[in-house]
């Protein structure tokens, strides 16, 4: 796709082999052992694990950063669970956001 392939092509890393997943798949990994480490109430940042939950079939992939409709519902399917625990009025799923975060920020 558009996104990393330029990247990968310019120092002839090869598209053959799984090399390209392998770093992707390190870097990934290192952005969310950060993430884990500034995670909790005090940072507000939660994150959750998808990494792994997407298999490479092209149904789940709109290019190679970005999922298709049928991807995302699949990560919402792990999401959802998460962020309605946070949120303590629940989760809005088709209400208005800004009125759920004034409530939230105590406005």
């Amino acid at each position: 796709g558009p996104w990393l392939k330029p990247t990968f092509d310019a120092p002839g890393i090869p598209a053959a082999g799984d090399l390209r997943f392998r770093i992707v798949s390190n870097l990934l990994d290192r952005f969310n052992a950060l993430l884990e480490n500034l995670a909790g109430p005090a940072s507000r940042i939660y994150p959750v694990r998808l990494l792994g939950t997407l298999t490479p079939a092209k149904s789940y992939w709109d290019n190679e950063i970005h999922p298709t409709a049928r991807g995302f519902r699949r990560l919402s399917q792990l999401m959802i669970p998460q962020v309605e625990a946070l949120v303590p009025d629940g989760f809005v799923r088709n209400g208005d956001w800004r009125e759920l975060s004034k409530r939230h920020r105590g406005a």
